[in-house]
């Protein structure tokens, strides 16, 4: 069991952090001592950007993050939910492997937000400023609201059946595999480079590609046909992956398998894989 006493003479931060230290805590695995002794040791260093308080059990966070903290990692606790305010300073917030259900009012300069493996069934009031965003492996139904200048947005293994009709004009990664989904925008990102929409259940893809499009994952769905411009629009750099076994249609395989191996073919890589859910590689053609 944690116990830290406060001292006479100690100023009122550090008076609240021994405080927090010393209360009762309901596992006999959750270190806030050790948690304690972080963060005195980090007020201490030379440089003081970022706290580490990551596998700790915690199930409640110290009152009081100092006002000059940019980076704060809080990853792999029994959290369920963050402190209403944290530094307005803060850039990189990591909180993923807790038990999250929301977020409280985020501050205006973060950047970077990884909150992975929680139960967050949605998200508001995303910072205007955020560039990546980290939230696979939890419960959401939508997204809205995502910040216009998003470039990478990860949400696989979610509760998805849909996605934004415009998506923010700077995404460049986007990964939304293992979701519900049954169609995608009509009109994708012009500088998104890498797409992973597999494991969903999408019947058909956009009729047009972006031109900066280097990988398409979209694989394991339920395909019945694919875009005429797929193998025109992206260049040869490019790659597409698809599950073969998955495109239903035996007249667009017959015209996919013609047009790769037609002579003078300089579309995109195309690979195929087959078999169970592994996704095992059979092959790529790219004529």
């Amino acid at each position: 069991m944690n116990r830290e006493t406060p001292a006479d003479g100690e100023a009122p931060q550090d008076q609240a952090l021994a405080a927090w230290a010393a209360e009762e805590v309901l596992s006999r695995r959750e270190n806030r001592l050790d948690a304690a002794r972080r963060i005195r040791a980090w007020e201490m260093a030379a440089t003081t950007v970022q706290l580490n308080l990551a596998s700790l059990s915690l199930t409640v966070l110290p009152p009081g993050f100092p006002a000059l903290l940019q980076r704060l990692d809080v990853s792999d606790n029994q959290l369920t939910y963050l402190p209403e305010s944290l530094p307005t300073s803060l850039q990189e917030l990591y909180a993923r492997s807790n038990r999250l259900t929301s977020l409280p009012v985020l501050p205006p300069g973060l950047r970077r937000m990884d909150v992975a493996d929680n139960r967050l069934t949605s998200l508001s009031g995303l910072p205007p400023g955020l560039q990546r965003l980290d939230v696979p492996d939890n419960r959401l139904t939508s997204l809205s609201g995502l910040p216009s200048g998003l470039q990478r947005l990860d949400v696989p293994a979610n509760q998805l059946t849909s996605l934004p009709d415009t998506l923010p004009p700077r995404l460049q990664i986007l990964h939304v595999n293992e979701n519900q989904l049954t169609h995608l925008p009509a009109a994708l990102p012009d500088n998104l480079w890498r797409l992973d929409v597999s494991r969903n259940r999408l019947t058909h893809l956009p009729d047009s590609l972006p031109a900066s499009l280097r990988t398409l994952h979209a694989g394991w769905n339920r395909l019945t046909s694919l875009p005429e411009t797929l193998l025109t629009q992206l260049r040869h750099a490019s790659i597409v992956s698809l599950a073969w076994k998955r495109i239903l249609s035996e007249r667009v395989r017959t015209n996919l398998a013609t047009a790769l191996h037609a002579e003078g073919y300089e579309g995109p890589r195309v690979s195929f894989s087959m078999g169970g859910r592994n996704g095992a590689r059979a092959g790529t053609a790219s004529g």
